[in-house]
């Protein structure tokens, strides 16, 4: 019965969070029914990072070795967040824990066979033996940072977007943060300059972070943020950061910073839709977040080299790119006068007169079909005689036309109609596209 709880609370999986395996539903099970385990401290305290535990259970599990204890501090996957990496103190060996999850309250250490074989566990008994448990405390307060970031891109979001936004999914770890949300379109450069400002601002103003336990129903009346889709008890962890500008406050049982200086610095790295109404941003914290900026400059500052523009005063990288659009136009319409030069010398050659129009064959001419229209109408500006300008490309013929006055488009649509009927009884061509200029 107990094992089939268990199952049911796993068929619904948190924001960013993993499956279990039923090897490890069973286990969690076993050892629920031989131990009363009361001390799950990593829920209680999240800066105290060693402690001594004894070991309930070791044993293999697929490619790696679990390891419970009476008691840990090492937080497990949950919420979108990773859990907690570090080591253990066995008989004065160091053993790394890679990674750390929780069914059912149970918490589970994974270690790998590499590891397990300083231990020699198939020739020692380990159950029941002391041990001392130390959690990556450097990888714990960026994880925390990042955690706590999330919080603020929810509420900033909001504030800027309006209450429709709610969070969707969430992945937090060491490096990065992920924040899936409702908004059907995309975010504009000014909404996530706002947002990333806000989120700075809150984050130099270094408001302390309230942690307590709450009625559920309470918390709710009292505005405090339930996730879509969560399965909460009655007694609730609530995260709160409440200052003159920011009133977050979300059910979460993640780690995270005690005050919001520790963050350091926010930086969206990106923002993109997913589908469905959804939409991610990617950001970074701390000196992740400080060393993305510094590539991102290093790149700029590349590119002004390569393309010998100065670090001048006022605007450099807006001056620089109005001096290459000017370049650039200074180019095309270079490009455009000895293209049109061409198209004249060509049509003198390659010109069919007929009685009310004339032909221009140009399929061999090398213009860009991007520029033909620009060409013709440069040199064409006025025609006392229409003149058609053929054109082929990848099956497909393109009839140009240039009107003189003596038509209209409704009046040369039938003499059109039937040259290109006449034409296609020779040519076949699957596909035929009429452009009047």
């Amino acid at each position: 019965m107990n094992e089939q709880k268990t199952r049911s609370k796993l068929n619904w999986v948190g924001s960013g969070d993993s499956k279990n395996d039923e090897s490890l539903i069973k286990i969690a099970n076993t050892i629920k029914q031989k131990h009363n385990i009361t001390d799950l401290l990593y829920y209680q305290n999240f800066n105290n990072l060693e402690i001594k535990a004894k070991i309930l259970y070791l044993q293999k599990v697929q490619d790696n070795y679990i390891i419970i204890t009476d008691k840990t501090i090492f937080y497990p996957e949950g919420g979108g967040q990773v859990g907690d990496c570090g080591e253990m103190i066995i008989d004065s060996i160091n053993i790394k824990i890679h990674d750390t999850k929780k069914i059912d309250d149970i918490v589970f250490h994974f270690i790998n066979q590499q590891n397990a074989d300083k231990l020699k566990i198939n020739d020692i008994n380990f159950i029941n033996k002391e041990i001392i448990m130390l959690v990556n405390s450097d990888k714990r307060k960026k994880t925390s940072a990042n955690h706590t970031a999330t919080h603020l891109l929810h509420h900033a979001l909001r504030l800027k977007l309006g209450n429709s936004v709610f969070q969707k999914g969430s992945y937090v770890d060491d490096i990065k943060l992920r924040f899936d949300f409702s908004y059907n379109k995309a975010l504009t450069f000014d909404e996530i300059q706002w947002i990333e400002f806000k989120i700075n601002q809150w984050i130099i103003s270094n408001t302390k972070i309230n942690i307590g336990i709450e009625n559920k129903d309470d918390a709710i009346q009292n505005g405090v943020m339930a996730l879509f889709g969560e399965k909460y008890d009655d007694k609730v962890r609530v995260v709160k950061v409440q200052n003159e500008d920011c009133k977050s406050m979300e059910f979460c049982g993640g780690t995270h910073v005690s005050s919001l200086g520790e963050i350091g610095l926010f930086k969206i790295t990106s923002e993109a839709g997913i589908g469905g109404g959804i939409r991610r941003i990617e950001a970074k914290t701390g000196l992740e977040a400080l060393n993305f900026v510094s590539s991102e400059m290093q790149k700029l500052y590349s590119a002004m080299q390569e393309h010998k523009i100065q670090n001048i005063e006022g605007n450099p990288l807006s001056k620089a790119i109005s001096n290459l659009k000017n370049e650039n136009k200074i180019l095309q319409n270079t490009l455009l006068d000895s293209q049109s030069d061409l198209l004249l010398i060509h049509a003198k050659n390659n010109i069919t007169i007929h009685n009310i129009f004339d032909i221009v064959s140009i399929k061999d001419l090398s213009i860009s079909q991007a520029n033909i229209t620009l060409v013709i109408n440069k040199k064409y500006a006025k025609v006392d005689k229409t003149i058609i300008f053929e054109y082929l490309k990848d099956d497909k013929q393109y009839f140009y036309i240039k009107l003189s006055k003596d038509f209209n488009k409704n009046s040369f649509e039938p003499i059109l109609d039937e040259f290109i009927k006449q034409k296609d009884q020779k040519m076949q061509y699957k596909n035929t596209l009429k452009i009047y200029l």
